[in-house]
């Protein structure tokens, strides 16, 4: 049933953040800046401004294409349309709910203090050093790598890995413990 996949998760993340989110955010403060550098464009597939964005704009400039004389199918158009609005419900409709959990739940980012603790939470604090759980990027790397791989599913694997990649690049830049990453996921 899905409350025993749920408390089956939970338990999960809680065993992760026992034995790896403190040793992952050390090896966030350790890491070169070069790699530091890398990371930091990675974790640009999990930032939701360019999915929405350009989705919308494609859909703006298809409903302008859709209206006039065009050389395009009508079932090409439509194609199209379809996966823009996957994107576009994909995206946002994740990004909205990993924005109201985390600044319900509020828990301390990696990066809010010397002391952040895996387990400090200011619950409803609306702050972002507060605001970690989970993870709005992972959360966003995911929703777009999935809608991405149901768009186009010969290129599946690359876009999962890719949304992976991306999600876990926020634990390795200190932004977020990695079960904030997990959760987003």
């Amino acid at each position: 049933s899905s409350l025993s996949w749920l408390a089956s998760f939970l338990c999960a993340l809680f065993l992760v953040a026992v034995v790896a989110d403190a040793p992952m955010r050390d090896l966030a403060r350790s890491l070169d800046t070069s790699v530091v550098s890398i990371l930091r464009v990675v974790t640009q597939f999990g930032n939701s401004a360019w999915p929405l964005g350009l989705s919308l704009l494609l859909f703006a400039a298809l409903t302008i294409v859709s209206r006039t004389p065009n050389p395009f199918s009508p079932a090409s158009l439509q194609n199209l349309r379809s996966a823009l609005i996957l994107m576009i419900g994909s995206v946002a409709l994740s990004g909205a709910i990993a924005s109201l959990t985390k600044n319900m739940i509020g828990r301390a980012r990696p990066s809010t203090g010397a002391t952040a603790h895996v387990f400090d939470f200011a619950i409803m604090s609306f702050r972002a050093g507060w605001a970690a759980f989970p993870s709005g990027h992972a959360t966003t790397a995911a929703a777009c790598a999935i809608a991405l791989s149901i768009i186009l599913p010969r290129l599946a694997c690359a876009w999962l890995s890719i949304g992976l990649i991306a999600a876990l690049s926020r634990s390795l830049l200190g932004v977020h413990w990695l079960t904030d990453c997990l959760a987003g996921i």
